[in-house]
């Protein structure tokens, strides 16, 4: 056994080595041919640059001669000169800059980066005086889009007041003044080569640069642009392959932009590539060789010792995990063998222990002890599929409605205790085993029994049970009961229809789940659903109801009022959809609306009707106290030019009582704006006279529940007697609202009160007939008989 390990341990120590000196000496040769290579091709561009020089120098003096000649005979003209030298030299740009040696036109469309420095070149060549023609040699420039070279000849016109900017294609010069097989191996391998090595691919590449390095190597670091900038090369390697990198530095001062050379070989070395995995391939061939004749010899020795008893070993492991640990490993071995069994048998025990420990902790309440929802989801599983118990049983779950208090009594460490006397109450009515833990602050009950006054009973002496305890905060509890299988398929639709019932019917201590909560529910997401697109659909609008003074009969202002017509076609009632929008938070959207509207309104009326005219518009509690509610209003009057004092904000009771001075405060900053507040509904809510004397309002609009219990009789003192004259006491102006017959108004008008509001005068209408009263003078015309608005 020691020989064996000694050989294999020898064997894979030789072959590390000689993989590795073998990576080392394939490394050691890519070094010195990337040097090599490298430095051709920047010998390359060298001689290639210096062989431009010459070119240049000679198409210079001929394009000279030649415009020279041309001048000196005929006047210069702008056209010939384009015809005469398009024969000899292709001439492909052209242009002009006036006396100032500003660009005035360009054959050709320039880059930024190209225009900004023809111009300064062309500047910097100008004459100071304009006395004759000149020409100038202002070098050559590349265009990358094509690998065109130009060369630039710049010529003053006195008599014009003009420059001339030439570009000659340098390209086609080259082409007729070099043999072409030279042609080819300078000019073309600029740009790219492929080189033949030793069997060895080499790609080679140059690319003129006029932007900074990183914009043509935009995977490269940092450190290796500092690399390549310094005048060294770097090297990247890629799946296929490497490249290599360097940047050669163009110093010519007769180029229009300053530019360098991006060298790049890449290589594919596929030959020594090929040769390496040959080797290995061997290696490893002679190696398997080696293993198998070990092996074959071994194996008789190895097999009835270790890989014998390994197997049954593995056998009994592999069917005591199946087993869920249960079935003990039974092997007796020794050596290191039996210690893997001894310790494969330890951790099996303890495996079984910890199972058993997180089935009962995944199914118990670690705070109570008692069963939680997932035992309690497993006993409904249970009563559903067995038929005796699938009759005559309730889910009763039991809730806290005053949870937040009782934390901010006790505290979370003390709350555990209650939740213990809470199940124990629980648990000595309605039994031990009945009882569960649904979630951290509800407690669910299975009980037994086909009647339901019998549970009603039950809960009754929970609630009496419940004031025995001595509590600080008493507890406030909610029960929500279903019976199954009858409210619930199965048990999670069960559990869901009870958190549905305990959603919808928040406000009721003891609710028995029926379909009608259901289908109440589903109507109320379908509501909220169809409220959603219902600005969208255009399908809310506004209406008005007249104010009327009742001693002339003429109408003083409007009530802004909303409605909405769904498409479906249904009609729903403003109490119906203003708490769903309020939940679903778009309440603000709708108050924004109709607050335009009604201020777009009165700015039409006020120029149709020539007297005093409000606009009374509701704002729900919400939007009050929105932080973007005085602005809102800033912007409306910013935009709508009426007088601020006929816009009356409408306020409810439950805007004010929860912070009665933020309140008050906001109703000062909108009578600075000039606005008129009237404190709407009075004596729906709280009613409190107290502070009714601390807001800032203007208006007393008291509720129609009051007309209802009034008594119209001589002699008869009735409560609204009391509050209209205490709003006169206070300066209030009184509208009372849902006056609708005709002995009420003459009582009112006893009363003196200003303004009346109701289906005596008219029902909420469209824009359109209070349109039509303010261009009859104002007069409200109501019938003798009924009463009503004709």
């Amino acid at each position: 056994m020691k020989l064996i390990k000694t050989t294999v341990a020898f064997a894979i120590l030789f072959t590390s080595l000689f993989l590795y000196s073998q990576i080392w000496l394939y490394q050691q040769f890519m070094e010195q041919l990337i040097v090599h290579e490298m430095k051709s091709a920047k010998n390359d561009v060298n001689y290639y640059l210096n062989l431009l020089d010459l070119l240049e120098f000679q198409a210079f003096d001929e394009i000279e001669t030649t415009l020279n000649r041309y001048l000196s005979e005929r006047t210069f003209n702008t056209g010939s000169v384009n015809m005469v030298l398009k024969g000899q030299h292709q001439l492909e740009n052209y242009f002009v800059f006036d006396s100032a040696a500003n660009l005035a036109y360009a054959s050709v469309d320039l880059e930024d980066s190209m225009r900004d420095a023809l111009t300064s070149l062309v500047t910097t060549n100008w004459p100071d005086e304009l006395t004759k023609v000149t020409i100038e040699n202002l070098g050559m420039c590349l265009n990358e889009s094509n690998g065109k070279l130009y060369l630039n000849v710049l010529l003053i016109n006195p008599e014009t007041q003009k420059g001339y900017f030439y570009q000659f294609n340098l390209t086609n010069k080259i082409l007729t003044s070099i043999p072409s097989d030279l042609y080819q191996n300078l000019y073309i391998s600029l740009f790219n080569k492929k080189v033949a090595m030793d069997n060895i691919l080499i790609l080679r590449q140059k690319t003129f640069m006029t932007d900074t390095l990183a914009a043509y190597l935009p995977n490269a670091t940092e450190r290796q642009l500092e690399t390549l900038e310094s005048g060294d090369f770097i090297v990247q390697k890629e799946a296929t392959g490497q490249t290599v990198y360097a940047v050669l530095e163009i110093n010519r001062e007769n180029w229009i932009l300053p530019a360098s050379v991006l060298i790049s070989n890449t290589y594919r070395n596929n030959e020594i590539v090929r040769f390496f995995m040959q080797y290995v391939i061997g290696l490893t061939l002679m190696f398997v060789v080696l293993f198998i004749a070990f092996s074959t010899i071994s194996y008789k020795v190895i097999k009835n010792e270790i890989f014998d008893r390994i197997e049954a070993l593995h056998d009994n492991v592999t069917e005591s995990v199946k087993q869920n640990y249960l079935l003990p490993v039974g092997i007796k071995a020794v050596g290191r063998l039996g210690d893997i069994a001894n310790d494969f048998e330890h951790i099996r025990k303890e495996m079984l222990e910890r199972v058993r420990f997180i089935d009962e902790m995944s199914y118990f309440d670690t705070v109570t002890g008692v069963g939680n929802i997932y035992l309690l989801e497993e006993k409904l599983k249970t009563s559903y599929q067995n038929p005796s118990e699938r009759n005559g049983h309730f889910l009763i779950v039991f809730e806290i409605r005053n949870i937040q208090a009782q934390f901010e009594a006790y505290g979370a460490g003390k709350m555990n205790l209650v939740y213990a006397n809470i199940i124990a109450l629980l648990q000595s009515v309605f039994g031990r085993e009945a009882v569960y833990r649904k979630s951290d602050y509800a407690f669910a009950v299975l009980y037994s029994d086909e009647d339901r006054t019998a549970v009603s009973g039950q809960i009754e002496t929970v609630r009496n049970e419940l004031k025995t305890l001595k509590l600080e905060v008493p507890i406030e509890p909610r029960f929500i009961v279903a019976k199954y299988p009858e409210d619930g398929e199965t048990p999670k639709i069960l559990l869901q229809n009870i958190d549905l019932a305990q959603q919808m019917l928040q406000d009721q201590e003891i609710v028995f789940y029926s379909q009608r909560i259901k289908d109440e529910y589903l109507d109320r997401i379908a509501l909220e659903n169809e409220l959603k697109q219902a600005l969208v659909n255009h399908e809310i609008k506004v209406v008005f109801q007249p104010v009327v003074c009742p001693n002339t009969n003429i109408i003083k202002g409007v009530e802004t009022l909303i409605r909405w017509q769904p498409g479906s076609g249904r009609k729903v009632f403003p109490d119906t959809f203003i708490p769903v929008a309020e939940q679903l938070g778009i309440i603000h959207e709708l108050d924004q609306f109709v607050f335009e509207k009604a201020i777009s309104m009165l700015q039409l009326w006020s120029d149709i009707y020539p007297y005093d005219f409000f606009v009374s518009i509701n704002s729900s509690p919400k939007w009050f106290t929105n932080p973007e509610f005085l602005n809102f209003i800033r912007t409306m009057l910013a935009r709508y030019p009426v007088d601020p004092s006929k816009v009356c904000i409408e306020i409810i009771e439950t805007c004010l009582i929860e912070d009665i001075d933020g309140a008050n405060d906001l109703l000062k900053q909108m009578k600075a704006m000039g606005l008129t507040i009237a404190l709407d509904d009075f004596g729906k809510g709280y009613s409190s006279l107290n502070y009714l004397r601390k807001l800032n309002i203007d208006k007393l609009k008291i509720d129609k529940d009051f007309l209802s219990e009034m008594v119209i009789e001589v002699g008869k003192h009735n409560l609204i007697d009391s509050i209209i004259s205490m709003a006169h006491h206070m300066s209030l102006e009184v509208v009372v609202e849902g006056v609708e017959e005709h002995e009420q108004v003459i009582y009112l008008k006893n009363l003196n009160v200003e303004l009346i509001q109701g289906y005596y005068y008219s029902k909420p209408v469209d824009k359109q007939v209070i349109s039509d009263i303010l261009l009859n003078s104002g007069v409200m015309r109501v019938t003798e008989s009924s009463g009503r608005l004709e």
